[in-house]
């Protein structure tokens, strides 16, 4: 295996605390599977039946996302919740 080093090359890195703070968890999970589909097509030579079925289950796993995190921020919301204090003439 050989290494080489190309200087005009560039990347952009997207996984650092400003992009955790910048982006939502799909927004990243979109942006992976650009990365992937590109690398699948440029690099993989994979045709569009693959291409097809990746971007199909990325989709169920965006889904599968949303709905985790929509039940995080519910069970939380659920244990956060302020609660209502009884005032004394209330009580007897």
């Amino acid at each position: 295996m050989n290494n080489y080093i190309i200087k005009n090359l560039s990347y952009n890195h997207k996984w650092s605390k400003s992009i955790n703070a910048k982006y939502t968890t799909s927004e990243k999970f979109a942006l992976r599977l650009d990365s992937k589909l590109y690398y699948w097509k440029k690099y993989g030579n994979k045709g569009a039946i693959f291409l097809s079925l990746l971007k199909l289950l990325h989709y169920f796993n965006t889904v599968e996302i949303t709905i985790i995190t929509f039940y995080k921020k519910l069970r939380d919301w659920l244990v956060n919740k302020p609660r209502v204090k009884q005032s004394q003439t209330d009580i007897g």
